[in-house]
């Protein structure tokens, strides 16, 4: 979707206001208030920095630097306080220690290093664009690497798909699969809210789609676990993305705005006061598409827009209690011309919407809780129109009422329980019609004529302990769900084990029981779907992680799941549906039957090794092996059965502040359906070959992207300039086949070709 765009991304940081510490009773100010004043600046020049902001005491308070890299805390309490010094895109300084005496100035200087890494009186961390150390289980990453990760686009579910144990669907989509499983098998938590999808021009009920929602600049933690997850959440079989947003700024008004990829960002974030002598935060941003500005050059007849915005208030009310507020609110429109005659149009408009709030309270340093409700509604309008008639529409309108409730407490210093239960509750509109028609298959599809509308409500409990004696820790709980469509329970029983035989190892062994929800757009096609039980699927997981030496990484974890229940239609009846929602296909099916089977089996490795301060070197390989059982009583490969795939990075970050980073993805070709071409003449249409169901293979897909960086440092400002191109060497990766009328013979449908990438990032 995004194939041929070329960006310019400009970030600029505005700022504005004086810094203060919180009001503190009188009583702590019995003598004079002491001040902190100081000066960040360049390690190698003595330059003064501006625009650099300061924390004090992990956030007690907070100032910006002046142009000169000057700031001033006023009225400090006497005793020892931390200084760290953040720019917008860099890692945090070191911890600075300043002795502060009551009435009296205090005065330091903090050396900053700025070139992606600190060298205040530490070890500098690895560059943002360095992929983070392997880890077992889950993928983990901050906003900053989101948003300089090449080939990533500024999306944080292009950036997890190469990561081990996710593959990507294709060029066009951010859709994870992880280790087998399918698109719509990925849940989604944002600040601890379920999200019905991360993405703009979303599958309904999945959580990729055209790009992501959540721009980077918003975005301080993204993790994505890949071994199984944790009992406190339900309703999907692979993954859990959960994604925590960043707190705004505790001391003034700042802002921000940029120009990329994502579209025209703006950000602003402040100060809130806040109860027990603590401040609080909100933090707003909105964001609106340039894709119809791209798409309308060339000769793309596809014309997709969208306009987002979200922010979110944390405030403390006392010392034990601290209040969350979300809200998001996102609307795509896409508008696509299939036919140069403009006979065969298809318009969409997609808008989404979530607002939570929480409230986290610790009772006693051993107990603690939290309760939590959400509203979030999804509605999708599509409509296909050919000479003037309707041939297809999709109407959903989709309401989901949640609410939860959960207790962590420390039972002794080796076992911790958590425990919780959870609602949702579901209204749902459809109004959907498409056409009768035959198929590629030959099969005729019986037409789809469906005006509904139902409630229900799901309900679910669960417990956890947490054991952990000397090394060893274990993680033991069990799940209990309740479908509303069905009126059933259903147990997920889960494990975790972990245990440490010297301070470089990490072994790791999983297994659980996992259920995958129907999604609610098929119950709309055809309401005898809501008697489908979940999919169930039972996966485990081993695996160890060794720091080999100092600087190398290594992982290793093999995994093997057994899925049982997944629905099939009968109109492609050698389909298994996991591999819905991995396309900018029709969502619509007719009476579902829950006979398919799956089997996933691989490895994923990964080795990390740093080179030096300079250069970083990561290597990837998975091996996959992913199989359906269907209708016709085959066990055939599946449509997302990717045997091998590899990833190469390389970062490198030297002298004078430049930053250059590569990376090169391969993946062996996955297996499809030929057509009959003698078949395909007589009916004038594709008809694809029974006999040689998923019996061939696309080729190897295959690229290489490159990025660079140069900062420049001036009195006022933070200047980055970056380039990047996608499939430097223009690879030609088929996508898929599609049959020509015309020429008589499928005809390939590519992925995306070379694609440069420049931006600006100013930071004053």
């Amino acid at each position: 979707m995004l194939c041929g765009i070329a960006c310019l991304a400009t970030a600029v940081s505005l700022a504005a206001g004086s810094p203060h510490l919180p009001s503190a009773p009188v009583s702590r100010f019995s003598a004079p208030p002491s001040r902190i004043t100081g000066r960040v600046v360049d390690g190698r020049t003595r330059a003064g920095i501006g625009a650099v902001r300061v924390r004090l005491d992990d956030g007690r308070a907070e100032t910006t630097t002046a142009a000169d890299g000057t700031f001033e805390f006023e009225g400090v309490p006497a005793g020892i306080h931390t200084l760290i010094a953040t720019l917008e895109g860099f890692a945090p300084s070191a911890p600075v220690k300043v002795a502060v005496e009551e009435g009296t100035d205090a005065q330091v200087e903090i050396e900053y290093g700025l070139g992606l890494t600190t060298e205040v009186r530490g070890t500098p961390p690895a560059p943002p664009g360095v992929p983070p150390p392997p880890a077992l289980g889950v993928a983990e990453l901050s906003g900053v690497q989101i948003a300089s990760a090449v080939g990533g686009l500024d999306d944080v579910l292009r950036v997890m798909q190469q990561r081990p144990g996710v593959a990507a669907s294709q060029d066009n989509r951010n859709d994870l699969m992880v280790r087998g499983g399918g698109a719509m098998e990925t849940a989604v938590r944002l600040d601890g809210f379920e999200l019905p999808t991360a993405s703009h021009f979303a599958w309904p009920g999945g959580a990729g789609g055209g790009l992501n929602l959540i721009p980077s600049a918003v975005i301080d933690r993204a993790a994505v676990e890949t071994s199984g997850f944790s009992v406190a959440f339900g309703e999907r079989a692979s993954a859990l993305l959960d994604v925590d947003l960043r707190k705004g700024a505790t001391s003034r008004v700042r802002g921000l705005a940029e120009v990329g990829v994502g579209g025209i960002l703006g950000l602003a974030e402040g100060r809130l006061p806040g109860g027990g002598g603590r401040s609080g935060s909100w933090l707003v941003s909105a964001r609106r598409s340039i894709l119809e500005v791209a798409f309308s050059h060339g000769d793309s007849r596809a014309t997709p827009s969208y306009v987002e915005v979200m922010g979110n208030v944390d405030l403390p009310l006392s010392a034990r209690h601290r209040l969350h507020v979300l809200g998001l609110r996102s609307s795509d429109a896409l508008d696509v011309t299939w036919s140069a005659s403009g006979q065969k149009d298809m318009d969409g408009d997609q808008d989404l919407a979530l607002a939570g709030v929480s409230l986290t309270s610790t009772w006693t340093p051993k107990t603690e809780t939290q309760v939590s409700a959400s509203w979030s509604s999804a509605e999708m309008l599509l409509s296909e129109v050919e000479q003037s008639m309707n041939s297809f529409t999709n109407h959903s309108l989709e309401h989901f009422l949640r609410a939860r409730a959960e207790i962590r407490q420390t039972v002794t210093p080796a076992v911790r329980v958590v425990a919780g239960a959870a609602m949702k509750r579901s209204d749902l509109d459809f109004a959907l019609q498409d056409g009768a028609y035959r198929n590629e298959w030959g099969i005729v599809v019986p037409a789809v004529r469906s005006t509904w509308a139902g409630q229900w409500t799901d309900a679910a409990a669960y417990a956890e302990t947490i054991l952990q004696f000397g090394r060893v820790r274990a993680d033991v709980g069990v799940r209990a769900d309740r479908a509303g469509t069905t009126s059933e329970w259903y147990p997920s029983p889960r494990a975790r084990v972990e245990y440490r035989p010297a301070s470089r190892w990490r072994l790791m062994g999983t297994v659980g029981q996992y259920r995958q929800d129907i999604p609610t757009i098929w119950i709309g096609s055809n309401i005898e779907n809501r008697a489908l039980d979940p999919v169930r699927c039972l996966g485990w997981t081993a695996g160890f992680e060794s720091a080999l030496w100092p600087g190398v990484q290594l992982s290793v974890e093999g995994f093997s799941k057994r899925y049982e229940g997944y629905p099939i239609d009968p109109s492609v009846p050698s389909r298994v549906l996991i591999s819905a929602g991995a396309d900018f296909e029709s969502p619509l099916v007719g009476k579902l039957v829950p006979a398919g089977l799956v089997h996933a089996d691989g490895v994923d490795t990964s080795l990390s090794q740093r080179i030096g301060r300079a250069l970083t070197l990561a290597v990837g390989y998975s091996y996959w092996d992913v199989t359906e059982y269907n209708l016709e009583r085959n066990w055939i490969r599946a449509d997302y059965d990717i045997r091998h795939q590899g990833r190469v990075w390389a970062v490198w970050h030297g002298g004078s502040r430049w930053t250059a980073s590569a990376l090169w993805r391969y993946a062996a070709g996955r297996p499809y359906t030929p057509y009959d071409v003698a078949a395909s003449i007589k009916a004038r249409a594709g008809r694809l070959d029974r006999t040689m169901t998923n019996a061939l293979t696309y080729d190897d897909y295959h690229r290489l992207d490159v990025r660079a960086e140069r900062l420049f440092v001036t009195r006022n400002a933070a200047v980055t300039l970056f380039g990047e191109v996608i499939n430097v060497y223009n690879r030609d990766n088929i996508l898929m086949y599609d049959w020509s009328n015309t020429l008589k013979q499928p005809l390939p449908i590519y992925q995306w070709g070379i694609t440069p990438v420049a931006g600006i990032r100013v930071q004053f």
